[in-house]
């Protein structure tokens, strides 16, 4: 699924940044780690920084990045079954590489660590969740009132976040992409029995 190179672009810096952040904060205590320093490691300017973040903190938040617009138009085309379709869109905002994988790992760790980050990292997911759900319920046609696509999206994420969670844990060495199809597959099977 080809991803507009507008976008790649806004994907990778974000991840650049966030990068940096948690790489200078795994070294110093994140409090110390100042945005210019977090500019410097990423290469970008204060501008392109807060281009990104509103503040400082949240680049040291691993938030899920945007779906991309094809998988998107993919999903509410309604081509394929509903769950192989959404299974499909929920693994095109994995992370798949070694330092990925890494910087979620710090990330992770800080959130325990520190309750602001954590709230932040609550209020990513809850923002995605809120995003998932209009997405199914414009597949699903459903009215504003009803809680079926809330209810769909957000089972899918705590699937999501345990697989993760599972994945950044272990030595990597399984995709995650395969990881959370088998997850939200078990949920199926498991909400179908």
């Amino acid at each position: 699924m080809a991803v507009a190179l507008r976008e790649q672009r806004r994907i990778d810096t974000i991840k650049l940044i966030q990068q940096a952040a948690i790489r200078l904060a795994s070294k110093h205590d994140a409090d110390s780690v100042t945005v210019e320093a977090i500019c410097a490691e990423a290469g970008v300017s204060v501008r392109t920084f807060f281009n990104y973040f509103p503040v400082r903190e949240a680049a040291f938040v691993i938030g899920p990045p945007p779906f991309p617009d094809e998988a998107v138009a993919i999903f509410l085309s309604n081509q394929g079954p509903f769950f192989d379709d959404l299974i499909t869109l929920l693994k095109t905002r994995l992370p798949v590489s070694g330092q990925e994988r890494r910087a979620l790992c710090m990330a992770m760790t800080m959130a325990s660590r520190e309750p602001r980050m954590a709230a932040m990292q609550i209020s990513a997911i809850h923002t995605h969740e809120i995003e998932l759900g209009e997405l199914i319920g414009k597949r699903l046609d459903s009215p504003p009132d009803d809680m079926t696509p809330k209810l769909v999206a957000a089972a899918a994420l705590a699937t999501t976040r345990v697989v993760i969670s599972q994945w950044a844990a272990s030595d990597g060495a399984e995709n995650v992409r395969d990881l959370l199809e088998r997850g939200l597959n078990d949920v199926r099977r498991l909400i179908g029995s």
